[in-house]
């Protein structure tokens, strides 16, 4: 554990200065060394859009700010990349298509955060670890690094990939996976309970909340649960994860009193949702 504190550390202080060293106008780690091509499969939405100077600016300043709540590492043909995934995408300022930080609404993202210790295969490469980080952001120090790794896999021979291939497709499909429930998990539900932050979102988020957050947009669902399982905080992040697919979409949010209000325009903003407006106990999101 030690290793893998240190090594996020070295990460984190490689981020902060990569982005410190580009606002002071100065040059710092140099163009990484690796294509575009690389990350080809990698969600690029949100990375490497122009804006202005003083907007890029304070997109910059905001990441130094807000940092990152994870990482998760990528294999493929051999080769392991590690990715940090925060709030909002942030580019490499001397490459802008290549990403310092991944947009938590992502696909690959998205994927990754539901890690359980088995290899993920996507498109890009299989996701084969993920580290939860606790994070002391005005120090910019990593307090806690809980890291889990999928097993190796074992090259199998012919007749046994064979023999797996048939046995799957008897296996009767399963919409929502199970996501076992480990001590970690448990510490962090009792610990980030009242958490309403992208962290504490992501570290107690449950296979069927990440379902309804990525079902598609003409889905209809009935949510039902007790005072305080995350039913509101659950249905803002499937609105910001829907404006992240298409800006223009217009949504509607009804809330019961004013005092709901005030909490979900503060996480609507938390979360990065644009154009929001309010008339008397009706919130409508609108996305220009």
């Amino acid at each position: 554990m030690k290793v893998i504190l240190e090594n996020e550390q070295q990460r984190l202080d490689n981020f902060c200065m990569v982005i410190e060293s580009h606002l002071n106008g100065k040059t710092a780690g140099g163009k990484p060394d690796l294509e575009s091509s690389d990350y080809e499969m990698i969600d690029m939405r949100g990375h490497s859009r122009q804006s202005e100077s003083a907007q890029e600016r304070q997109k910059y300043e905001d990441a130094l700010k807000e940092l990152y709540s994870f990482t998760f590492v990528i294999e493929d043909e051999g080769e392991e990349e590690v990715y940090p995934v925060g709030k909002f995408g942030v580019a490499h300022p001397r490459s802008p298509e290549i990403p310092l930080v991944l947009d938590w609404r992502s696909e690959m993202a998205m994927r990754a955060s539901m890690f359980n210790g088995e290899t993920i295969e996507t498109p890009g490469g299989d996701i084969i670890g993920m580290t939860q980080l606790e994070l002391d952001r005005r120090q910019r120090r990593v307090v806690q690094a809980n890291h889990r790794r999928a097993p190796k896999r074992q090259p199998s021979s012919l007749t046994k990939r064979f023999t797996e291939q048939i046995k799957s497709t008897f296996k009767k499909p399963s919409t929502v996976p199970d996501v076992p429930q480990d001590s970690f998990m448990e510490k962090e539900l009792t610990k980030k309970q009242k958490d309403r932050s992208i962290d504490g979102f992501i570290a107690t988020r449950q296979a069927e909340q990440n379902h309804i957050i990525q079902a598609p947009v003409d889905t209809y669902m009935i949510v039902q649960g007790a005072a305080g399982t995350g039913k509101s905080l659950t249905a803002l992040h499937r609105m910001s994860y829907l404006q992240y697919q298409d800006e223009r979409r217009k949504m509607l949010y009804l809330a019961p009193n004013e005092a709901t209000i005030h909490q979900l325009l503060k996480d609507a903003e938390h979360l990065q949702i644009q154009s929001v407006s309010t008339i008397w106990h009706l919130m409508i999101l609108r996305f220009n």
